[in-house]
């Protein structure tokens, strides 16, 4: 039975998020899968604004999912959270167990609270102040509630990169300094169609893009976008170019079966092999669920289906663009 303490906390949340939406936001609504999100924030303010210009529109659809995105103001203010001291400390994900049909989050790096009610399929996320922000996250934002969603459907959010090639697509994943954007883009760049970035959804082999930004390191980036408009969230030296993946017109594909898993490691040589599940759900699971503050046994569960139904390779990249992009036509070929 739900402790009444997260129950109490959960109405009250709704409630004061459903009175910033009724002043502050509009709607829009979203593809995620083949069901779709209806999201009210307010676009007067920034992260409103980047929010909807990071997803996929999907107008004509009906959605299941709503999602509210909420802000302090002068008279809406957030329940009492004396109750949580043990949980406000780190990034938590705080069992279902304890809070059914509930799920309830607190992201300290970020400055985001997440709430979302299983059986009404209805979340609200509380922004705090823009200090506490990293415009780069909006990107890809909110994906641990997007993982909640997408649970409801028994599919899962993944940390990677999308290709497409003749019809089939591969899921590229790796940690951040891995090169699967770098691997990602180059391959778009050279012909392929570019799914995703940084995230997709896997859903009964299929993979959907979710966000339809990538964003590229200036500094570090061996790839030259120049061709491409690009613009940065932040005005400084070091901060990353954002490429609208709308850029690359129809060779931004937002669903297509999965042939293929590929590990990207940057290495002197240039080289790739076919890995067996076991390998492969050592790489994938900590990359992606770590994204997802950790996720759970359910999320583990859906990642070994994936790599015990779709062929993985491990591909040793180099300085030699030539190469690495060779090393993913040949996989593409195994495959197909």
């Amino acid at each position: 039975m739900i402790n009444s303490t997260f129950e109490d906390f959960a109405k009250s949340f709704f409630k004061q998020s459903s009175r910033y939406s009724n002043e502050f936001s509009e709607e829009f609504i979203v593809g995620l899968g083949e069901d779709s999100v209806l999201i009210r924030a307010n676009l007067n303010d920034q992260i409103g604004l980047l929010t909807k210009n990071s997803l996929i529109p999907a107008p004509n659809r009906s959605p299941s999912f709503t999602l509210e995105i909420w802000r302090t103001s002068e008279h809406i203010e957030l329940p009492d959270l004396s109750w949580a001291r043990d949980y406000l400390g780190t990034d938590c994900v705080i069992p279902i167990e304890l809070t059914h049909p509930y799920r309830l989050a607190f992201d300290k790096s970020q400055g985001f609270i997440y709430v979302f009610n299983t059986k009404t399929k209805h979340g609200a996320i509380w922004v705090a102040s823009d200090d506490q922000i990293s415009l780069n996250s909006f990107i890809t934002p909110f994906r641990v509630m997007f993982s909640w969603m997408a649970e409801e459907f028994d599919a899962e959010i993944v940390h990677a990169s999308g290709l497409e090639h003749n019809g089939r697509g591969a899921i590229i994943n790796g940690p951040s300094g891995s090169g699967k954007s770098t691997l990602a883009l180059l391959s778009a760049l050279n012909g392929m169609s570019m799914v995703a970035d940084d995230v997709v959804l896997y859903d009964k082999g299929q993979m959907y893009a979710v966000y339809n930004y990538a964003k590229v390191d200036p500094r570090t980036s061996p790839l030259d976008i120049s061709a491409y408009e690009t613009f940065q969230l932040e005005q400084t030296p070091i901060a990353k170019k954002i490429l609208h993946l709308e850029n690359f017109g129809p060779r931004f594909v937002k669903k297509t079966p999965v042939a293929a898993l590929i590990f990207p490691i940057f290495a002197h040589i240039n080289h790739f092999e076919r890995i067996n599940p076991k390998i492969a759900i050592n790489l994938l699971a900590p990359n992606s669920l770590r994204e997802l503050m950790g996720g759970t046994p359910t999320n583990f569960k859906r990642l070994l289906k994936i790599v015990r139904d779709i062929p993985a390779f491990r591909v040793a990249v180099s300085t030699n663009n030539l190469k690495n992009f060779d090393s993913v036509s040949r996989i593409f070929e195994e495959v197909l």
